[in-house]
Parts: structure tokens; sequence; C-alpha cells
């Protein structure tokens, strides 16, 4: 039942209830400061069609002005046990899986704040018999929202951990390639140089990159590579990509594949988003003349098409690998966000996880 304070916030925990929102979802996404492909309605459906099972429950959250939406909250209640004790914790819909990025509660500009009373007042209220633990992660650092949030949570003497979740390196593109690689080490210019050279001594060398309607063959390439020669299993994240790249109408899927001597021998998926080019997942063949960094040479073709097709952005999402570092010139950073109720399970699992924390820091 919607419940009125100075807004209305409806809880939405039913997939056909989200179904309902969807001619205001991604308006509503495109309007905020929260605006990422890994909100939208297709991607968080598409995530919620595979990964929304036993032990997990749709927790969204909708305020509403006058009837109409003007913020909503992507979570979902997952249960788990902790020291033999029930919790649910509230998470963003669209993880842990598939590797979503910048998540954050979708509001209109400059409401953010009312957003921030209105669900605060809601978890805090009447909805706190709903959930034990808050576990937000991926939030970007420069969110109004979770600024707005943790002032309540201030003002109201409320204990909760805020920490640095990831650092995402970032390339921001100039108009033409040539500028691009100026601002790149000499080191980083000459690999790149050298490995197409290495490269030209091959047979068959070839470059695709697949858009729709091809993008099913082009996926089908990148994980049979994948499967085959990353040691990674793409059985999950597979089916999730062709259901999300089948169904999405304002993400465009990118899949670029490297070959030479009649096999591929590296492939990246990429998702495009307003201006900006999303490297998803990279796959390579290690084993194919080891002089050359095949990656290496694919990703920099990559970023090179994407300042001709007029991009102002390549964003290598989050990941410590050592390659995102060498082609970025900028990043951003998230937050995680733990809040507990006054609750012996919370206190118990805020416990455990101070215990793993200060358990890390002696092994050090």
């Amino acid at each position: 039942m919607p419940v009125k304070n100075e807004h209305e916030v409806e809880l939405v925990d039913t997939a056909e209830g989200c179904a309902d929102l969807a001619h205001h979802w991604d308006a509503l996404v495109a309007d905020s400061a929260a605006d990422s492909m890994f909100l939208t309605h297709n991607w968080l459906q598409t995530w919620m069609s595979c990964f929304l099972g036993a032990g997990r429950r749709l927790f969204v959250l909708v305020v509403r002005d006058g009837g109409r939406p003007f913020a909503i909250a992507p979570w979902y209640l997952a249960t788990s046990r902790c020291a033999g004790l029930r919790s649910r914790e509230v998470r963003f819909l669209g993880t842990p899986e598939t590797g979503s990025d910048y998540l954050d509660v979708m509001v209109r500009h400059g409401r953010e704040r009312e957003a921030a009373n209105a669900i605060y007042r809601f978890l805090f209220g009447v909805g706190s018999c709903h959930w034990d633990q808050l576990s937000l992660s991926d939030i970007p650092a420069d969110s109004p929202f979770l600024f707005h949030f943790m002032n309540r949570l201030d003002e109201d003497g409320k204990f909760a951990e805020l920490r640095r979740h990831a650092y995402i390196p970032r390339a921001t593109l100039p108009e033409t390639a040539e500028r691009f690689f100026a601002g790149l080490s000499s080191g980083r210019r000459a690999r790149y140089r050298q490995d197409w050279r290495r490269l030209a001594e091959h047979s068959g060398v070839h470059h695709v990159t697949c858009h729709r309607p091809d993008a099913e063959e082009g996926l089908r390439r990148f994980f049979a590579l994948y499967d085959a020669k990353s040691g990674h299993d793409g059985s999950t994240l597979s089916p999730f990509l062709r259901a999300f790249c089948d169904s999405s109408t304002v993400v465009a899927p990118q899949i670029d594949i490297l070959s030479a001597e009649g096999c591929d021998v590296a492939a990246l998926i990429h998702l495009a988003y307003g201006n900006a080019l999303h490297l998803l997942l990279m796959a390579t063949d290690k084993s194919f003349d080891r002089r050359i960094s095949v990656g290496n040479a694919l990703l920099g073709k990559c970023i090179e098409n994407a300042i001709d097709a007029g991009f102002a952005c390549y964003d290598f999402l989050k990941g410590g690998e050592e390659y995102k570092f060498h082609w970025a010139n900028g990043a951003k950073t998230s937050l995680s966000l733990q809040v507990g109720q006054r609750r012996f399970a919370s206190y118990l699992c805020t416990s455990s996880r101070l215990l793993r924390y200060l358990a890390k820091a002696l092994l050090r």
C-alpha cells in the first residue's frame, strides 16, 4: 500500500508491478544524475528474469508526487543466514551478477533531497519490518541522492559504513585519434604499433564489428573464445547477454572480433549508451604468438573507431586489470553503503563484517 508522508512511497514487489513502470522508468533514468545503462529497464528486467530466484524478492520503491513517479529505488531483498539467524538484505537489482556499475536511486534532477527524505522515512518507518541490512554497492561517489541520504542518517545519529567500492578507469575521447594517441605514454604508443606490425606477419588478419542484427553471431564467437581460452565459464553470462541484446532499445550492443590464421584470437563486448562506449568483457587467446598482446591491439583499434564514430568517452568499467590503466586518462570512484536496523541479526552481521576487516588488517 502507498504510504503518505510528504510524498507517496509505493513498494513494488512483483514483476508485473515493475513492468507497469516501464513507460516511466527509462525517461526517469535519462532525466536523473544517475543516468546509466545499468539502470535502464531492459538491463534490470533481463537481470530479474535470469537471476531473481529463490531467496530473492523485489523491493522497488517508487516515490510519487500527484501520482507521477519522480524517483525509483531499484532494489531487491536477499534472504540469507547470519550466525543462524535470518537476515534480509536490501541490494541493487543487477548485482552481484553481470558486473553492473553506476547503480543508484533514479531521481528527477533537482528533487534528490525530497526523494532521499521520503525513502529514508519509509525505510525507517512503515517499511522497516521488511529489511534488516541495507547493502548498496557501486554507487557513484558524486551521487546527489547518496549525499542527501547520508545527511539524514547523520542527523538521526544512525551508524553507517561508507567505503570505497571500485575505481573505474575511463578515457575522455578527443575529436581525433591523433590527439588521443599523443596523450598516451610513448611506450604505450610504441607497443600498439609493434603489436600491429607483428600481426601483419600472420595471414588472414581481420577485424570485424558486429552490431544488430549480427550481434547474436558476434556473441556466439565471443563466448566460444571466452570459454576456450580465458579460463572462465560464460554459461551464466551468455544467456543473460543474448536476452538483453535481443530486447534492448536504448543500449546498443557492439562485439568486436580480431581473427588471424583462420581463428578468433581476441574479442570485446561493448555496450553503447548515450555518448559513451563501455567495455563489458574481453576474451583473448594468449597462446597465439606470445610476442603480441592481441587484446591490446584490438582495444586500441576499437578506441580509434569509437573516436571516428563520435563517442566522447570510452569506459573500461570497474576492475583492476593493468591494461585499463595504460589506456585510461581519467577515472570515477564508486562507493558501498552499509546500514543496519537495530536488531540482533543486524548487529551480528555488522560485527561479523567488522571482524573480517580486523582479521585482514592483522594478517597484513
